[in-house]
């Protein structure tokens, strides 16, 4: 189990368990080649990925196998963004300081959502995993609302936008079918921040899963997956 250390940019805590975590047991630490920015990183099948502080980098280090160098991990990958803003405080999210780049995976693999530096647009990357090369990459012209939205992830190829990270009660409000490139409409789907302040998010496709932390406590939302009746409209500019 593995957690990033907010106060050392450069070292990643690595638990036997959950359980440890949860009682407060003493971690491995494990040091990271360069310093990281954020907490939009990611675990993912045997690696650790996050972008490199004060760079367009995105890092990829091994956390088991030939890779894995004792208690320092090993550089196994780079990827560089070249329109990514990383500077000057443009954060991806409008109300959240603190994330330039937000990793993420879902049943299709990693995805890569990021601000551009040429427009006020939001990337959305697929990359391939094995390779660690873009796959595909989607500009999407989002409107001020979904740009202030409190996250936004991917699962099953749709991308998501919470309304709200400090609400008590809100919304899933926004759906984008990246693979059809079309913005889902009527989509509402209840969201709860019980202690109003959460600060990460993500999906876990391993068990269907959004994992959170919320004013410090780490919260686990099972997703029930089914047909909606959400309608397809047309959606916002996509590169390939």
């Amino acid at each position: 189990f593995y957690v990033a250390n907010g106060e050392d940019r450069t070292a990643l805590l690595e638990f036997p368990s959950k359980a440890a975590f949860r009682n407060g047991s003493d971690p491995r630490i494990l040091k990271l080649p360069t310093p990281a920015h954020g907490n939009a990183q990611i675990v993912y099948n045997g690696s650790f990925y996050y972008h490199q502080n004060d760079t367009n980098q995105i890092v990829r280090v091994a956390l088991s196998g030939p890779g894995r160098g004792g208690d320092t991990l090993k550089l196994t990958g780079r990827l560089g963004l070249e329109d990514v803003a990383f500077r000057n405080d443009s954060y991806l999210y409008t109300n959240q300081a603190g994330n330039y780049v937000n990793i993420l995976a879902d049943e299709n693999g990693l995805w890569i959502i990021y601000s551009s530096r040429r427009s006020n647009n939001t990337m959305v990357l697929k990359v391939h995993e094995q390779s660690f090369r873009p796959e595909f990459i989607w500009n999407l012209t989002l409107g001020p609302t979904d740009k202030s939205r409190g996250k936004l992830f991917v699962v099953c190829g749709v991308l998501y936008g919470i309304n709200s990270l400090t609400e008590h009660r809100t919304e899933l409000g926004f759906a984008y079918d990246l693979y059809t490139e079309s913005l889902l409409e009527g989509v509402r789907l209840n969201f709860s921040n019980p202690f109003g302040n959460t600060t990460f998010l993500s999906y876990n496709p391993g068990d269907g899963s959004l994992y959170s932390t919320d004013d410090q406590h780490q919260l686990l939302y099972p997703l029930l997956f089914n047909t909606t009746d959400a309608t397809a409209s047309g959606g916002g500019d996509v590169t390939t």
